[in-house]
């Protein structure tokens, strides 16, 4: 009876440890000053092979970077930015991600690998959203890479852009692909 329940113990502790590897965000590279902080409220150096679970704060200094991976999809956040894990999740059909984005730029590169990746980064200015796509976010405009990626104005108003196109929410107003703004722009202000 005692061996079975030390092998159902160690199997509940094995079964935990593998669910939480597949809930945080892993640090694989580090550039510069870059630091985390969880509840705790205690700001640490961030370090190579350090786990970010639901809940932890990065922040990178200037001229910094922190490349973060998730079930093989890459996040890297440039200098001075600071980002929120919201959501990190490993489904039965893919991944989840969540993501708070108060300043800076972030890359997040989607790897082909059968499973859906699906992420979701708000920031102040915009919400985006994402599937299975590689694409450039700075809280404000994104430019896709690969994929289909939908940004969103705090108003409601949203735009789809699909590989090599980009779109910048100016002063909250509805976001727009940057060549239709540059030629709205130039109607009203030749330059």
């Amino acid at each position: 009876m005692r061996r079975t329940t030390a092998t159902l113990i160690l199997l509940l502790a094995a079964g935990a440890a593998h669910v939480s590897a597949d809930t945080v965000f892993v640090v694989t590279a580090t550039t510069g000053r870059v630091e985390y902080t969880t509840e705790t409220g205690t700001w640490r150096t961030a370090f190579t092979g350090r786990e970010t679970p639901v809940g932890t704060t990065v922040a990178t200094h200037a001229r910094a970077q922190v490349e973060l991976t998730f079930a093989h999809h890459t996040v890297t956040a440039g200098g001075l930015t600071h980002l929120t894990i919201d959501v990190a999740e490993h489904l039965s059909d893919g991944v989840d991600a969540a993501l708070t984005v108060v300043g800076g730029r972030v890359i997040v590169e989607h790897v082909p690998d059968g499973e859906t990746f699906s992420i979701l980064i708000e920031s102040p200015f915009a919400t985006l959203t994402a599937r299975d796509a590689s694409f450039v976010f700075d809280g404000r405009g994104v430019s896709v890479t690969r994929g289909e990626v939908v940004l969103m104005n705090p108003s409601g108003r949203s735009v789809v852009l699909r590989s090599g196109e980009a779109s910048r929410i100016v002063n909250g107003t509805r976001p727009a692909p940057i060549e239709r703004a540059r030629e709205l722009r130039s109607l009203v202000s030749p330059r």
